[in-house]
C-alpha cells in the first residue's frame, strides 16, 4: 500500500493513524518463496517529527507457511512484527535512500516497511514438530509417517580396510 505523503506534510495535522490490508501475497527469502495462511490488518501511526522527517509506527501479525528443516511438510508460522522508524521524506541522501527503501519520493510503502519486518522474524529453523525425523536419506521417505526398511548404516571411510580384512 502506497501512502502519498505531501497533503499530510503540508497540512496541520501532526498524527495520521491508519489500519491498512497487507497487500504481499508471498515473502521471498534466500531459501524460498513462503505463502501466507493469514494476515492481520496493519495498524501504523505516522507522526511528524520536522518540516520534512517523519515517524512510523505500527504492528500486525502473519501466519506463514514454511516447510520443516528434516522432513519438508508444511508448518504453519506465526510472526509478529512490530516496527518504529524516522525518515526524511523527499529524501535526497542516496545513503539515506538505501536504509530508507520503503519512501519514494513522497510515497510511503507500507508493504516494503512490514516486508522488510517479517524477513527479520523469519526464523533460522523451522521444524513440524520437536522430535521430527526427517527423510530417509536413501529413498527419501518420510520418518514421521514409519519405518521404509533401508538400510541407513553408512559405513565410516576410515575403518572399511579393517572391514575388508574381517569379511575374507
Amino acid at each position: 500500500m502506497l501512502i502519498d505523503l505531501r497533503e499530510f506534510l503540508s497540512g496541520p495535522k501532526d498524527k495520521l493513524e491508519m489500519t491498512a490490508s497487507l497487500g504481499l501475497e508471498q515473502v521471498s527469502a534466500v531459501y524460498g518463496c513462503y505463502s501466507f495462511k493469514s494476515k492481520s490488518d496493519i495498524t501504523f501511526s505516522i507522526r511528524k517529527s520536522s518540516k520534512d522527517e517523519i515517524a512510523v509506527k505500527g504492528f500486525g501479525d502473519v501466519v506463514l507457511i514454511m516447510p520443516c528443516d528434516r522432513c519438508l511438510c508444511d508448518v504453519e508460522v506465526p510472526l509478529s512484527y512490530e516496527f518504529e522508524r524516522t525518515a526524511l521524506v523527499p529524501c535526497t541522501d542516496i545513503e539515506t535512500q538505501e536504509d530508507q527503501d520503503y519512501i519514494d519520493g513522497y510515497n510511503l510503502d507500507v508493504d516494503r516497511l512490514v516486508y522488510d519486518e517479517i524477513l527479520l522474524k523469519l526464523p533460522g529453523k523451522v521444524l513440524c514438530r520437536e522430535d521430527c525425523l526427517g527423510l530417509c536419506p536413501v529413498c527419501g521417505h518420510n520418518l514421521n509417517e514409519g519405518e521404509c526398511g533401508c538400510d541407513r548404516e553408512v559405513p565410516d571411510p576410515r575403518m572399511s580396510v579393517f572391514k575388508d580384512i574381517i569379511i575374507k
